[in-house]
């Protein structure tokens, strides 16, 4: 199974991401490290690869090239589910467009538990499953969860989908503003 994390950033979650993939099998991961002249950025995890070949998940760890916005829908198609991996410290309050990205593109989601809107936006849509991700332990359970039932993760896709398209894009953000403005 082939999952999307993204950017390699510590505040993205990646040491945990690579910690949990320590306790998976048959699980790739996608991330995007950052080189070029981006990663000279601190945000960036300059260790990435060592940390990649400490930890022996060298196998489990696709490093993708930066690719262009409207290459990404091609990135994402290789991908059953996509992971907002944030910490407290970014995840709490966060509804990142990533979520809606992945939705958009039929995949389910894993969100942080803590992450008040996101995890009550999965649970309402059934559209992927909620964990810690500041434990590596938590969250390769949840992954090996959506692993062991391909049926069930690839519902989970096909109803963010749905929910994208009939509440969660532009177009039905623009038509419920439409209405309430038309009613007050």
């Amino acid at each position: 199974m082939r999952i999307m994390h993204g950017k390699g950033q510590p505040g993205n979650g990646t040491p945990v991401v690579l910690d949990a993939l320590t306790r998976l099998d048959d699980v790739e991961v996608v991330v995007f490290p950052g080189r070029g002249p981006a990663a000279t950025c601190e945000r960036w995890m300059p260790d990435l690869d060592a940390r990649i070949d400490e930890l022996g998940v060298r196998d489990k760890v696709v490093l993708h090239d930066a690719v262009t916005h409207d290459a990404m829908p091609r990135v994402l198609a290789q991908c059953r589910v996509g992971l907002v991996a944030y910490g407290r410290d970014m995840g709490v309050a966060s509804l990142p467009n990533r979520l809606f990205e992945y939705m958009s593109a039929g995949m389910a989601v894993v969100v942080p538990s803590y992450a008040v809107e996101m995890s009550r936006l999965v649970a309402e849509e059934g559209i992927g499953l909620a964990c810690d991700m500041e434990d590596p332990a938590a969250l390769a359970a949840t992954i090996a969860r959506l692993r062991d039932d391909p049926a069930e993760t690839a519902a989970m896709g096909r109803r963010a989908l749905e929910a994208f398209v009939r509440r969660h894009c532009w177009e039905a953000e623009v038509d419920r503003l439409l209405a309430a403005t038309t009613t007050a």
